[in-house]
């Protein structure tokens, strides 16, 4: 994720290497910082087997899954961005059964107002309608906030997509988030969009067919859902007017440079990278982002983690006389 001197990598290692979650400081280039950082303890037999992270100005959220072959649950942390020791883990759901392979169960983001949400599954409930099955209940939690929990699930969701399942992101007054279940033969994606100051909602089929891979907010008044839909990549424009979506096809989709900066690129449409920018893997090219990579701009190097086995990989990008360059390949949980 990114922050304000640069980025921030956040990962599980493996029981081998001591287990817990890690964090390292990065600069604008990607070149480390400080030595990592162990914040989160190794706990008995549980080990990490999905985690997210997102940072506001005064903290750096984590919500992670933790499973010991048999149960898992879900706890979270905020990780003070001065450094000061973080506190206790918050347990936010517990489960009676192994957490199943797979990346996009959990999602958190930072809101307007700087405060860290965070959607994750909370196990299995009762279906909405006769026609579902394998519903798994998904709830809301603000990490900081002293507001009253909710104890039941907010979502009934029928048969969580096993990649892509929450994604979640937050306009000035608005909160969006999207569910994918698997039916019918094939993924299919809620998404919601919240006005928090009327409470007027709205929800929408989007991407048929595809796996999310998360929100990418553009600017004050746009974000976009991206997905990967096999041959191709797609996303749906959600906006804060609350319009229904706008789904496209990010064809012939590229990463390049312009002036001295990357640019992504597809048919009709483009970004250019300029500004510091998380969750970009939403609309990278698949040979750069894979599904399960997560990729962010400094402002100076386009940075993308994946992990390769048991270790976690980060390549580096940059432009150097128009040509995308990738100047770096390493392991992010090196020495």
């Amino acid at each position: 994720m990114s922050v304000a001197s640069g980025a921030l990598i956040v990962w599980a290692p493996a029981r081998a290497d001591g287990g817990g979650i890690l964090q390292r400081e990065l600069d604008r280039l990607g070149t480390a910082r400080s030595a990592p950082r162990r914040v989160v303890a190794r706990s008995g037999a549980f080990d990490v087997v999905e985690i997210a992270a997102a940072s506001s100005q005064d903290d750096h959220g984590i919500v992670w899954i933790e499973s010991d072959g048999s149960s898992s649950r879900t706890r979270a942390l905020l990780v003070p961005a001065d450094g000061a020791a973080p506190g206790a883990p918050l347990l936010l759901a517990s489960e009676t059964t192994a957490h199943a392979a797979g990346r996009g169960t959990i999602a958190i983001a930072q809101l307007p107002g700087g405060r860290l949400r965070a959607l994750f599954p909370v196990g299995a409930v009762e279906c909405a309608s006769a026609d579902d099955e394998g519903c798994v209940g998904f709830g809301f939690r603000e990490l900081g906030s002293r507001a009253p929990v909710r104890e039941e699930p907010w979502l009934s969701v029928p048969r969580p997509c096993p990649e892509g399942a929450a994604s979640l992101a937050g306009l000035d007054g608005r909160f969006f988030y999207a569910v994918c279940s698997w039916g019918q033969a094939e993924p299919s994606t809620m998404a919601y969009a919240i006005n928090v100051e009327t409470y007027y909602a709205r929800a929408d089929e989007v991407l048929r067919g595809c796996t999310p891979l998360g929100m990418l907010p553009l600017d004050a008044s746009t974000l976009l859902l991206g997905a990967d839909c096999g041959v191709l990549r797609r996303a749906a424009r959600l906006s804060r007017d609350m319009k229904p979506p706008a789904e496209f096809p990010l064809a012939d989709l590229t990463l390049g440079c312009e002036r001295g900066a990357p640019i992504v690129r597809a048919a009709g449409w483009e970004l250019p990278l300029s500004a510091p920018r998380d969750r970009l893997e939403a609309v990278l090219p698949a040979a750069i982002a894979p599904a399960g990579a997560r990729a962010i701009y400094t402002g100076r190097a386009l940075l993308v983690a994946q992990r390769m086995s048991d270790r976690l990989e980060l390549r580096r990008y940059s432009c150097s006389d128009g040509i995308l360059l990738m100047q770096s390949s390493s392991a992010a949980a090196g020495p």
